[in-house]
């Protein structure tokens, strides 16, 4: 049991492992995984962990909702790896068309997370901001700075 609230190097490496081990099947970042990874970041207060872990969880919510979106997404090895850059496999899209009930998923966790700010409260602006839509274009550009 890890009762810390801290977010550390071995901890954000130890959830990349386990991330791209459950991907090996070409299986995209499921939501049950992209909820795991959210309540992590609710419970991490601190992190010394040089943004490695907040990077992994915008990738990870990105590759989720590109899949349920129905955009071809790279495997996670590839993806989800700390050297890869979000614009190795993301592309800029003209208009990002999220299903209902997948915006509705985003919105919910983020209306719920008291910890959401700084690169992730972006990423989810930009992903179910209705108004969002222009800045998809910048889609990449966005998430490689978030990572």
């Amino acid at each position: 049991m890890h009762f810390s609230r801290t977010i550390d190097g071995a901890d954000a490496a130890l959830c990349e492992t386990i991330l791209i081990a459950g991907g090996r099947s070409g299986r995209p970042v499921t939501r049950a995984e992209a909820e795991v990874l959210l309540d992590i970041h609710a419970a991490g207060r601190e992190r010394e962990d040089a943004g490695h872990f907040d990077g992994l969880l915008v990738k990870a919510i990105t590759h989720h909702v590109l899949a349920a979106a129905g955009y071809p997404v790279p495997p996670r090895a590839v993806a989800l790896n700390r050297a890869t850059a979000m614009a190795d496999w993301t592309t800029p899209r003209a208009g990002l068309a999220l299903d209902r009930e997948t915006a509705g998923w985003l919105e919910r966790h983020m209306r719920h997370n008291r910890h959401i700010g700084g690169p992730l409260g972006m990423l989810a602006a930009l992903l179910i901001g209705a108004d969002a839509a222009p800045a998809a274009n910048s889609l990449t550009a966005l998430s490689d700075f978030a990572a």
